[in-house]
């Protein structure tokens, strides 16, 4: 199987950040901090904001 992917603009990305968090809550809230579904949606989360903030980092770089 091959992996594509879509890139994705900042405001996409922080769209998506916003909806995996409050999922994330209310999966927290319903089935627990430690359940595997709440473990995978933050790990998830922490990809997308790892890549928001390699975006704000080069950009920074890139107006000093």
């Amino acid at each position: 199987m091959i992996a594509t992917y879509k890139i994705f603009s900042n405001e996409e990305l922080k769209y998506i950040v916003n909806i995996l968090r409050g999922t994330m809550v209310d999966i927290g809230l319903e089935k627990g901090l430690n359940h595997e579904y709440t473990v995978k949606i933050s790990q998830v989360l922490d990809l997308y904001l790892t890549e928001l903030q390699n975006r704000n980092h080069l950009s920074q770089i890139s107006t000093d």
